[in-house]
């Protein structure tokens, strides 16, 4: 399907979190992410860049690197194309993107259009089917004891999550994970380690493998494949790798050498859903599982995640939770809710199913720029 390009707003948004993250001394408030409406030939397209909410942010994933890169590289780079193939549209980005959530909120934005023009949910055009998908807390944060972190997790736990993700580093890992598992036995437990570990802190992992972990999430650096094999050779549970930051060989090479078991997605660090699709099709030839993990992402972006879920090889929960546990308000109607089993449902409709609520998006904006042909 080709489509003709006519006009992109941006809305440069910020929706306050439900509390404070403690990114830095003062704590982050509130959610930057730019919402981009796509005006085409064949009707609107929404798409979400989605800043991270991370206090070691290179310069160049800042909310004004994508404000820059959206307004002067790739929206007049897409707009003077004037017609695009949806499904090779994307190599037209990459030539012009300096930052992968712009890039991965313009694409989203396209085929979010050219599923509403073909009337068929999103999922349709990627190869997907409708189905519940699981979804696990994730607690991003360290908290300062660890009683604090078995509140948390109590008062998450009540919500229906299939599985619970918590941060660790070298020291915070064993005591944690004990006193979780001590508390609920049987709870799906995965720990991200965020590559803070070396080769010589082998003995912590088979220590922290003592407690039947789901996974465990980037204990080595990605591209610290001998050293991850001879890890996960001595380890029951599966180590999970971050796809979003490797190129496709890299991925295969973490599979031949048997580093990894799992692989987690990220569409915004992937640089958008194409790069995504390539590295799940890469993961499903080479016997690797998949979870979608996220920023988190407003329900835009959320919404596209859980759409990519839906294909074969995500095995796993999603990180993507209800928008409730991270914002107090979200752009989308309805909202993204976990049930009470655990599971999130997609709403029938062409698109996201959900829709986009352009009273929020107005309401949220702190700048605005549109752009035309």
């Amino acid at each position: 399907m080709r489509l003709r390009l006519d006009s992109i707003d941006l809305n440069h948004v910020q929706v306050p979190l439900q509390a404070p993250l403690q990114a830095d001394a003062s704590g982050v408030l509130v959610k930057d992410s730019v919402v981009l409406r796509l005006q085409t030939s064949r009707g609107t397209g929404w798409g979400e860049a989605s800043i991270p909410i991370d206090p070691e942010k290179r310069e160049d994933q800042t909310v004004d690197a994508c404000w820059e890169d959206l307004c002067d590289r790739l929206g007049p780079a897409l707009l003077a194309e004037g017609n695009v193939e949806v499904e090779g549209f994307a190599d037209i980005l990459n030539r012009a993107a300096e930052t992968t959530c712009a890039k991965a909120g313009l694409e989203m934005a396209v085929w979010h259009a050219a599923a509403m023009a073909r009337d068929v949910p999103l999922y349709a055009l990627m190869g997907g089917v409708g189905r519940p998908i699981p979804s696990g807390l994730s607690i991003d944060a360290f908290p300062s004891t660890v009683d604090a972190l078995l509140e948390r997790v109590e008062q998450y736990l009540s919500d229906g999550y299939r599985q619970v993700k918590i941060r660790i580093r070298p020291d915070w890992d064993i005591e944690p994970v004990a006193r979780i598992r001590q508390q609920w036995p049987d709870l799906p437990l995965v720990v991200d380690a965020g590559a803070s570990y070396r080769a010589e802190h082998i003995g912590t992992f088979r220590n922290l493998d003592k407690y039947g972990l789901a996974a465990i999430e980037q204990p080595l650096p990605s591209d610290s494949l001998t050293e991850l094999a001879q890890l996960q050779a001595v380890l029951d549970a599966p180590i999970c790798l971050d796809a979003s930051r490797m190129d496709v060989s890299l991925m295969r090479d973490v599979a031949k050498r048997q580093a990894a078991r799992i692989v987690s997605i990220n569409i915004q660090r992937a640089g958008g859903l194409t790069e995504a699709l390539r590295r799940r099709e890469v993961a499903c030839k080479t016997g690797l599982t998949c979870w979608v993990a996220a920023t988190p992402d407003l329900g835009i972006g959320a919404a596209a995640g859980l759409h990519v879920a839906t294909l074969d090889g995500f095995d796993h929960p999603t990180d993507i939770g209800s928008a409730s546990r991270w914002f107090a308000d979200d752009l989308l109607e309805p909202p993204i809710v976990v049930d009470a089993g655990g599971y999130l449902h997609l709403p029938d409709g062409a698109g996201f199913g959900y829709r986009p609520n352009r009273e929020k998006v107005e309401k949220y904006s702190i700048r605005y720029e549109t752009l035309t042909a």
